[in-house]
């Protein structure tokens, strides 16, 4: 029997899921590859897609990617990474199984009738040398009988075809055409695009009514599985889930003033007091402004930052940024407070600055 390849588990997993939880969407999938009309609201049944020899559970058995029945009619879909060479062979193994199943079980004294199942195979990838169709000519007795199978070459879909002809199963996959790139770090912006896209187009169609919230969430999730494997190496890989998933970016700045104020409020919180509290405030401004700093922001900017964000004078923002640590923090805006005092002596000054 000839095996599946392992590597494109992901795949099979994505589109397995998207069958089990999914299965209507399957109905414009359909549509595509075999020129059919069936509305959104066809009679759509997942049948099982292990197939044995006989009627013995315990002997050898096969299993297709996905088995179904539109109506009266019975359609088998197989989900590849790439072109192989055996997939010919491997569809009519997949379809005779079919076949000898529901002959098994329909079979009458004197006769068998087989009927083979309309299949499909939709490449994720392909070459040049992709066939539009597999062809399996069956010869008896001089007579001969043709299966065709069509091929979905996924990458000849253009983007809005998928939001239009509703091959919402397809979506995620959809970072495939961009893999060239993302492995030799090129500018991605078109990417970015195709995803907000597809995001968008996603949560309209679920305004819509045409897809449910579960079903929104689920090409969501899958979507996010398949950037992972494909982008597993980027360092744009975080930046592409959260732009399909709609997630709004954090800056710099907020990422920098978010810290300092949790890494504050968490030693504020050890102290207890109110005095503890207070002092969560400089701790947090203070962690800030050297988080910033290590980013290697001019720390003019930083001033302004810090001014604007807590209401604090120019004088007070530098000794937030000229410290070394939170004792010459303290002393440094003591010293401040000080000097605009106008009725400390001289004296006074001097011991402060030993």
């Amino acid at each position: 029997m000839l095996e599946k390849p392992e590597y494109q588990s992901d795949f099979d997993d994505v589109f397995r899921t998207e069958m089990e939880k999914m299965t209507r969407l399957l109905i414009p999938l359909v549509n595509e590859a075999f020129g059919t009309g069936y509305p959104a609201d066809a009679e759509v049944e997942l049948l099982s897609n292990s197939h044995h020899f006989t009627k013995k559970e315990d002997e050898s058995h096969k299993e297709t990617d996905c088995y179904i029945r539109i109506d009266q009619h019975y359609y088998h879909i197989e989900l590849q990474s790439r072109p192989d060479g055996n997939m010919i062979m491997r569809m009519i193994e997949y379809d005779l199984l079919i076949a000898l199943d529901h002959a098994i079980r329909n079979c009458e004294e004197d006769s068998v009738r087989m009927e083979l199942p309309k299949s499909t195979i939709i490449y994720l990838r392909h070459t040049k040398n992709t066939p539009d169709n597999y062809k399996i000519i069956f010869v008896s007795d001089g007579n001969t009988l043709e299966h065709k199978m069509p091929i979905v070459k996924f990458q000849e879909i253009p983007l809005q075809q998928l939001l239009e002809k509703d091959l919402y199963v397809l979506i995620p996959y959809y970072i495939l055409n961009y893999e060239k790139q993302i492995k030799k770090d090129k500018p991605l912006d078109e990417l970015y695009q195709s995803l907000t896209t597809l995001r968008n187009g996603i949560i309209d169609a679920c305004d819509k009514g045409n897809i449910s919230e579960l079903e929104k969430s689920i090409l969501m999730d899958m979507s996010e599985k398949i950037i992972r494997h494909v982008a597993v190496k980027s360092e744009e890989c975080e930046r592409m889930v959260e732009t399909m998933s709609g997630k709004v970016l954090e800056t710099t700045w907020e990422k920098a003033e978010k810290k300092g104020r949790e890494e504050g409020r968490e030693e504020g919180r050890e102290e207890g007091r109110e005095e503890g509290r207070v002092e969560e405030r400089r701790e947090g401004i203070f962690k800030l402004a050297q988080t910033l700093k290590e980013l290697g922001i001019e720390e003019q900017k930083i001033e302004d930052k810090l001014m604007a964000n807590y209401q604090i004078s120019r004088e007070t923002a530098r000794a937030y940024i000229c410290a070394e640590n939170l004792e010459e923090l303290q002393l440094n805006i003591m010293l401040e407070d000080l000097e605009n005092d106008f009725s400390i002596t001289d004296d006074e000054w001097l011991e402060l600055q030993q």
